[in-house]
């Protein structure tokens, strides 16, 4: 017997009813309202610092509410809790986002504990967003983001000077050290080392060559020598000498200052030949001796010349 196929219709058409529709159901469950970064967030964000070098930067976030009906939403900003960073944080705890509205917010971020001076800028922090749709006081739905932020390169060079205790005579030289200190957070390098004396046009300061293009770690600090050499015509007085130095991290000079005092090539001689054995009276003996021999030699010079021209006299007159 053969059967109708007319019959297969109403089968199927309730079959098609009883088959859920996966495509309403997505629509149903898509996000209602949105959570995303404001700010260009692409790869790394570099903070801005202030000219005191203090951390001083604003980064934004927006709340898209895409129901018919307004929405509550508690905001929690933190940064990774497996860090003990102290970067502020300031920014709105609640916020009402209206109906098909769209709300940009912003996060205020400041630190002045130096904090950028320790942390190194290839060590990315990670900063997290919470938003919380809140209904009757409980939390209904919730999303998240996350942002990648590291401090700026800080560079604080610094230089001092230290005296090997010598004394500085005129036509001679001395050694003087000096400390060039990094105390940023990045590697830096030296440029420019320059010199200038005050007072002193005859004093020259050698070894500042050494310096040039000296790399120096963050958190450390190189030691040098250089040499200061005082002509042989220096005159007695204090010279003030400035060493200075440039950083290439951020072109900033800095400079040390120091006196030097020079003291005449006499009294360095006559330091050398003091003899502590001498006493003054035995020098005034000397002194005595030396005078009382001179009468005799005028004594015996005037006699050879009263004899010499007395021979004259006679031969003039045997001539005669």
């Amino acid at each position: 017997m053969k059967k109708n196929p007319a019959f297969l219709v109403p089968i199927l058409l309730i079959a098609c009813l009883l088959i859920p529709n996966t495509a309403g159901q997505d629509q149903l469950q898509a996000p209602s309202w949105e959570l995303g970064w404001e700010t260009d967030m692409g790869g790394t964000y570099d903070l801005m610092m202030n000219e005191e070098g203090d951390i001083a930067d604003v980064v934004e976030f927006y709340i898209e509410n895409q129901r018919m009906t307004e929405i509550n939403v508690d905001i929690t900003v933190d940064w990774d809790e497996s860090e003990n960073i102290p970067i502020k944080l300031d920014y709105d705890e609640s916020v009402v986002v209206a109906a098909s509205d769209k709300i940009i917010l912003a996060i205020t971020i400041s630190d002045d504990s130096g904090y950028s001076y320790q942390r190194s800028p290839s060590d990315a922090m990670t900063l997290k967003i919470t938003a919380s749709e809140a209904a009757f006081e409980q939390s209904v739905s919730e999303q998240e983001i996350e942002g990648e932020f590291t401090v700026p390169s800080v560079f604080d060079m610094t230089i001092e000077s230290k005296s090997k205790g010598e004394q500085l005579y005129a036509g001679s030289s001395i050694e003087y050290d000096l400390i060039v200190s990094n105390d940023g957070n990045s590697q830096d390098v030296i440029k420019e080392p320059t010199f200038s004396v005050k007072s002193c046009p005859y004093l020259e300061v050698q070894g500042l060559a050494t310096l040039e293009d000296m790399a120096i770690e963050n958190k450390s600090s190189k030691d040098f020598t250089i040499r200061l050499v005082a002509s042989d015509t220096h005159p007695e007085r204090s010279c003030e000498v400035t060493i200075s130095v440039k950083s290439a991290g951020n072109n900033d000079i800095t400079s040390t200052i120091f006196s030097v005092p020079v003291s005449s090539n006499s009294d360095n001689t006559a330091e050398q030949d003091t003899n502590p054995n001498v006493s003054v009276e035995e020098d005034d003996k000397a002194s005595v001796t030396e005078s009382d021999s001179l009468p005799g030699f005028l004594l015996i010079e005037t006699l050879i010349i009263i004899a010499f021209a007395s021979l004259i006299c006679q031969n003039k007159i045997v001539k005669k």
